[in-house]
């Protein structure tokens, strides 16, 4: 099977569920088959069933997952140019809550099935299908209380990359050697990801809206030299997000959001090491939603 010929799979199986499933956040979720989903378990199912590849449970999980690489698509007025997708490739949209702020925001993905539309699953019976330019329009306009202001696009994502032949071809056509995407491994990243991004501002940004502070001296030089010599753009983010003052930061924006306080005498320090341990935050998120004083708060308990 070539590597088009899996894109494509994955694709179809998404067409085949539309108009068949009803939309749930529930525990049916995962019961794509059977007639149940929301946006990112029916593309989770779509990628085990057609390639075999997990790319994760959720949002949050596949726009960091290491089976998914970042295509360098132009975004103009939330709108990727629709000449450098693919079919099968997953475009991410920001959503509306802050505790997605780690992966920028992040609450939808619908899945590009070929010339000029999408298929995803965002509410009542679906999947259903979408003018792309036109739903990337309509979403980049929405208002959203995350800093961007919009539920726009964020990126777009692949699972199978282009061959070396289709590189080629698509270097050629572009006419520029190196322009096109490689034919690398799933979820690995080179010293080439970083072409035509400002490094520097990339950096500082993540300091803003990691660490929540401006990017010190030292730390700026060390990362920017870390990429220099090879790091990837996963290894940096994780770097942040998996620094002590990261997990630190990331716990105390839990209590304040979803507790409405900041945490007391030293408490964040188990939630921290559940982190530090192999927790994620999605599960560490959970803990807070499902804890006794969210409860009371939310009038649930």
């Amino acid at each position: 099977m070539t590597n088009g010929e899996k894109r494509r799979r994955i694709a179809d199986a998404v067409i085949r569920r539309e108009g068949q499933n009803q939309y749930t956040q529930g525990s049916k979720r995962d019961q794509v088959a059977d007639g149940w989903s929301d946006c990112s378990s029916l593309t989770h199912w779509a990628h085990e069933q057609a390639i075999g590849v997990d790319i994760g449970d959720d949002t949050a999980a596949q726009i960091v997952s290491r089976n998914l690489t970042t295509v360098p698509v132009k975004i103009t007025d939330g709108v990727p140019e629709e000449g450098a997708l693919l079919p099968g490739d997953l475009l991410f949209f920001r959503g509306r809550s802050l505790e997605r702020k780690p992966y920028q925001y992040v609450g939808h993905v619908e899945t590009y099935v070929g010339n000029g539309q999408i298929s995803g699953h965002g509410s009542g019976v679906g999947p259903v299908r979408k003018n792309m330019a036109e739903y990337c329009r309509q979403r980049q306009a929405s208002s959203s209380p995350v800093p961007e202001g919009n539920r726009g696009l964020i990126c777009v994502r692949r699972a199978v990359p282009l061959s070396e032949e289709e590189a080629r071809e698509a270097s050629a056509s572009a006419g520029s050697p190196g322009g096109a995407e490689t034919g690398k491994e799933p979820g690995t990243w080179g010293k080439g990801d970083w072409e035509g991004v400002d490094t520097q501002q990339f950096v500082k940004d993540l300091y803003v809206q990691v660490l929540g502070r401006e990017a010190d001296e030292k730390g700026l030089a060390d990362w920017l030299r870390f990429i220099e010599e090879g790091g990837s753009f996963r290894q940096v983010y994780e770097g942040f997000t998996h620094s002590r003052e990261g997990r630190k930061r990331f716990v105390e924006e839990l209590y304040l959001h979803l507790l409405g306080r900041s945490p007391q005498d030293g408490e964040e320090q188990s939630w921290i090491r559940l982190l530090e341990e192999g927790a994620s935050q999605t599960q560490v998120f959970q803990g807070f939603v499902n804890s006794e004083e969210y409860k009371r708060k939310q009038g649930k308990a």
